[in-house]
């Protein structure tokens, strides 16, 4: 659980007794949520409200019974991705991991199904360390885009800790992930610079890795912006295109298609971004 004074992204965070179950002036930004310039206020039914305000303040209250996995996963899910967007930064829908030798990071992003924590955790096993896991903050300094660490726990369905040896039994399942399991890793402090980004997709033939520049690279960030629905209501779809420019510039940009193993996607990817 998120206590008061302690920070996310920069915000500080505090529990409050209420909140309102909607904002004047809002629009709606999917089932659970509603924005305009500057808050967005995320209802979900069973576990409480979460009010977002200007990416320096998160004020949030608890229905009773609520499970508090649930609680912290909302804090460090939608809601961050929120503050992140309001404070003019770059929320991806990644799995990120620094390089072997710590000079840059990869971030790993697809549609759920595509693979990202099972390619993630097999590169652990190479020597990569996680640095965020689903969500990945990413800001801009100096024309260079970093990324910082988050979450450090993967979530791994049962076929895949099975395929690694590890034991159901002695993890902890996730909150709202039928058959997924968290697995705790050792992170890494500091924010890295953003080296690469590749969207997995799995898909019938050959595995092929393909680099995109361009229109085409900045398509693939928009398309795995995490929350990308509410950059218009939060008044921050200029910001959102320029963050994609520098970023697309910058970085290295993949998609990968095919079918494959774990161990060959993750040999392909690493041959192409180191």
């Amino acid at each position: 659980m998120v206590d008061e004074d302690i920070g996310i992204a920069g915000a500080a965070a505090r529990q409050v007794r209420d909140l309102p179950v909607r904002l004047d002036g809002a629009v709606q930004v999917g089932p659970y949520s509603c924005a305009r310039q500057g808050l967005l206020l995320r209802v979900v039914p069973g576990i409480g409200r979460f009010l977002a305000r200007e990416g320096k303040a998160l004020d949030y209250c608890v229905e009773d019974g609520a499970d508090p996995a649930a609680v912290e996963a909302l804090l460090k899910g939608g809601v961050l991705g929120a503050l992140i967007h309001q404070r003019g930064e770059l929320p991806l829908h990644a799995t990120t991991l620094v390089a072997p030798d710590g000079s840059g990071a990869l971030a790993l992003a697809g549609h759920s199904g595509a693979g990202k924590s099972t390619t993630a955790y097999e590169l652990v096993r190479r020597g990569w360390t996680l640095l965020s896991d689903d969500l990945t903050r990413v800001t801009v300094e100096n024309g260079t885009a970093l990324a910082w660490p988050g979450r450090t726990r993967l979530r791994l369905l049962r076929d895949a800790c099975e395929r690694f040896d590890l034991d159901c039994a002695s993890l902890e399942p996730a909150p709202n992930w039928p058959d997924k399991y968290l697995l705790g890793l050792p992170g890494w402090d500091r924010p890295v610079p953003l080296a690469a980004l590749v969207a997995l997709d799995r898909s019938e033939g050959a595995l092929q890795v393909r680099a995109l520049s361009g229109a085409l690279a900045a398509r693939v960030l928009i398309e795995h912006t995490y929350r990308r629905h509410y950059v218009a209501a939060l008044g921050r779809a200029q910001r959102h295109l320029e963050l994609v420019a520098t970023v697309a510039a910058g970085a290295k940009i993949f998609t990968t298609r095919g079918a494959a193993s774990v161990e060959q996607v993750a040999s392909s990817i690493a041959a192409s971004v180191t």
